[in-house]
């Protein structure tokens, strides 16, 4: 036992080293690739190839060339210190976009310095994230299998992969128009999200090459900004349940009488009894006579859209999927009656409800876009939460992320309610698609809308 934890350690350990490795290297790869332009990339190989071949000054005269070049980067150095122009950008964003959808939005570069600004080039890039060390240590990568045991053992592929993943959108370079001094330039930047989320900006980068065109100069000028990704979304159509209503809660202000979950009937003489706010003052002034307002009570159409967020960390398709699905439903609100509650576990229970009075369908694809699997929790916590709103359900959408016994049970027990129920269940991409049984349907991750529409 001690000899197996301190092989442990050791193993901790290098798995940490390599884990800072990475860091740095990612790091110094991007700032040399944003520093240097394609044609002083080249040069820095030539530069090196001359340095390498010329160290015998006596056999070759290799050394000359290094000793042209290395006079050539110190006049590429000379001119960044050139002075940079006075810009202001503004970006002018939509109010979301979904995830996998291309998208554009405008940038507005402004000139206010002195001098007219020429040669320049503008990359607005949202903000990424690095992989953590556990995310990196947990990371499992299909491909590991058909690689070599160099590549297993050091796990330089799986952080590529990661970084893949964690990039929220790609982005390029667009050159700016020269600017006279108080000029300006309207950009369209189109962007593709690759993933549900926010997108964070928080500067853009305006380059300038030096005059060799072997290095640039970079300025970021300030350009906050957010923009919320809404998951993407399939096609689907709520099921023929019959529409029962189930009276309102009067928890939610829902009708036109403030504070009531009542609808406005009619107007009737005063009754002994009758509470004095439901007096109409300005129709008894006019008659002479108290008048009343009278009220009938409202029933709504509530369906439930529960969500299994039980998924390890870091999620994977399946998950994703899951997401996905979710807001396909929760976008369905066809009647002006149909209140659409969203019923998912975080750091602790959550229940937002989107429909007449109380929201739009925006505002859950919006907490869609956030949601993040819950690993440390059971399942038994959203079973009660739902079980505690069945009385008022008159219809449950579940998306599951696996079949077990707690999941079977709460299927049972909504059906035993009287509450009709369709579920979904996810499955790997690569999995045998199993027949549908009851209130489930199995659907495969990165097969949605194929087996949707079958």
């Amino acid at each position: 036992m001690p000899g197996s934890r301190g092989q442990n350690a050791v193993l901790y350990a290098a798995r940490r080293g390599l884990y800072r490795s990475f860091r740095r290297l990612y790091r110094w790869s991007i700032y040399l690739q944003k520093r240097f332009t394609p044609s002083g990339g080249f040069f820095v190989s030539l530069t090196l190839a001359a340095a390498i071949f010329g160290l015998d000054t006596e056999r070759s005269f290799t050394y000359q060339a290094f000793t042209f070049a290395a006079a050539l980067w110190l006049i590429a150095v000379a001119g960044l210190a050139a002075r940079r122009p006075a810009l202001v950008v503004e970006r002018e964003l939509p109010p979301c976009a979904t995830a996998g959808t291309p998208f554009s939005y405008r940038l507005r570069v402004r000139n206010r310095g002195p001098r007219h600004a020429q040669d320049l080039e503008i990359h607005d890039e949202p903000e990424a994230s690095l992989p953590s060390f556990e995310e990196f240590s947990a990371a499992r990568d299909p491909e590991d299998e058909r690689r070599n045991f160099f590549d297993r053992a050091v796990g330089y592929p799986r952080w590529l992969k990661l970084l893949a993943e964690r990039r929220p959108a790609a982005t390029t370079s667009h050159p700016l128009p020269a600017l006279p001094p108080g000029g300006e330039a309207d950009l369209r930047i189109e962007v593709t999200p690759r993933r549900r989320g926010v997108l964070r900006f928080t500067a853009a980068e305006v380059s300038r090459p030096e005059p060799l065109g072997l290095l640039r100069r970079i300025r970021r000028e300030p350009a906050p900004g957010t923009l919320p990704i809404l998951p993407r979304r399939y096609p689907v159509s709520l099921p023929r349940w019959g529409g029962a209503s189930r009276r309102c809660d009067h928890g939610q202000q829902l009708a036109l009488g403030v504070g009531e979950s009542e609808e406005f009937l009619s107007l009737r003489d005063y009754r002994p009894g009758d509470p004095l706010r439901r007096v109409h003052w300005r129709m008894s002034a006019r008659t002479g006579r108290l008048a009343v307002r009278e009220f009938q009570d409202e029933h709504f159409v509530r369906y439930g859209l529960i969500l299994d967020t039980f998924a390890a960390a870091p999620a994977g398709a399946e998950f994703e999927e899951a997401v996905s699905l979710a807001a396909s439903y929760a976008t369905l609100l066809p009647a002006r009656d149909v209140l659409m509650e969203l019923l998912f576990v975080g750091p602790e229970a959550y229940l937002f409800t989107a429909g007449r009075g109380v929201g739009q369908a925006r505002g859950l694809l919006e907490i869609l876009a956030g949601v993040a699997p819950c690993p440390d929790r059971p399942f038994r916590v959203l079973a009660d939460h739902v079980l505690r709103r069945l009385d008022l359900m008159s219809g449950c959408v579940a998306v599951f992320q696996s079949l077990d016994a707690e999941r079977s049970e709460l299927a049972s027990r909504i059906l035993e309610a009287g509450v009709p129920l369709e579920a979904f269940v996810l499955l790997p991409p690569e999995a045998e698609r199993p027949a549908p049984s009851g209130p489930f349907r199995w659907l495969r991750a990165g097969h949605i809308a194929e087996d949707l529409a079958s």
